[in-house]
């Protein structure tokens, strides 16, 4: 195996057949810092992936203007050995700033206002949105059927209504009715817009009135807290606002009272994530169970693996690339 340190990123090359499409972008804020490179041979192995396949990170700031966005489409649509991208802190902004650069886009994708993945399907570009898809899988080696029976009140709260956040709102929303999930999910947000535009986007997958619902933080901690200190027991607070990693910080004061039996659950697998320490620290004396977004990241990264490459998407072939994913 050759690894090449790329300009913008990390670069890992595994021998492949030739005459096909060998390079996936990963976009993000500090690609080179992520375990995807490390892991990336083992997955194209374990999926059967095809020829020559490298990965190539792309770093772009939070709030990068709309060109770089569309000139990183631009790339896809213009060099023949890019077979595809995952997206992962600009999925809503790719979408919004290069979407007329995609041939078409997936139900879920045009939705949720967001492109996470982009492949090559018979030379014509297309954007997905898997992350409806991976959360729940990720969601359910935490919270399985029966945690939802046995505190049948719990909620689920996203912190933050970004792309994350609606991702886990739409993937609980298509499971209403099947008594395995929450009984509300609530979005707290700084911004109006985003917290009205995720209730939205759920009411659209079939969500009653009702079951979702906003609160609008304006970015005041306090106004945070309360939210989950108000939650039921069994609910489940989810950190899907980028801070602990992207962000410094967290979205929650020390004074936080987490609900009783219930989950915490950081999307971010590294950085400081100061979140994960305050839920730590309650785990005795609320039952708390805590866990951070390792399982999140490669059972994502196994799906995005094989939609780009083409590779079989079948449980039994995505659990392998996920057991390969080795946690260091």
């Amino acid at each position: 195996m050759q690894i090449n340190q790329m300009p913008n990123g990390q670069s890992v090359t595994v021998p492949v057949p030739a005459n096909s499409p060998m390079t996936m972008l990963f976009v993000g804020v500090s690609t080179s810092q992520s375990a995807a490179h490390q892991h990336f041979p083992g997955w194209i192995a374990a999926l059967g992936g095809p020829g020559t396949a490298r990965l190539e990170g792309v770093d772009l700031p939070i709030g990068a203007s709309g060109a770089r966005y569309r000139e990183v489409v631009g790339r896809l649509r213009s060099e023949p050995d890019l077979a595809g991208a995952l997206i992962t802190s600009h999925k809503i902004a790719i979408y919004e700033a290069a979407a007329d650069l995609l041939d078409s886009t997936d139900d879920l994708a045009s939705a949720c206002g967001e492109v996470g993945c982009i492949s090559r399907a018979t030379g014509r570009l297309v954007g997905h949105a898997l992350d409806p898809v991976t959360s729940m899988a990720a969601l359910d080696r935490l919270a399985p059927a029966t945690h939802w029976q046995a505190f049948p009140e719990g909620h689920a709260v996203c912190l933050g209504a970004g792309g994350a956040g609606v991702a886990i709102g739409v993937g609980l929303a298509r499971r209403i009715g099947n008594g395995h999930g929450p009984a509300a999910i609530v979005f707290a947000d700084r911004d109006l817009v985003r917290v009205d535009d995720a209730v939205a986007t759920l009411a659209r997958f079939g969500a009653p009135e009702g079951w979702a619902r906003g609160v609008v933080t304006g970015g005041n901690v306090m106004a945070t807290d309360a939210v989950v200190s108000g939650l039921p027991p069994g609910s489940v607070v989810v950190n899907a606002t980028g801070m602990g990693k992207d962000i410094p910080g967290s979205p929650l004061s020390d004074a936080v009272r987490f609900p009783d039996g219930g989950i915490a659950w950081d999307l971010n697998y590294r950085g400081d994530r100061p979140f994960l320490g305050q839920a730590a620290a309650q785990v005795s004396a609320r039952g708390l169970r805590v866990a951070d977004g390792w399982d999140y990241f490669a059972i994502s990264w196994a799906l995005h693996v094989a939609r780009v490459f083409g590779t079989p998407e079948d449980p039994q072939t995505l659990n392998r690339a996920v057991q390969a994913t080795i946690r260091p």
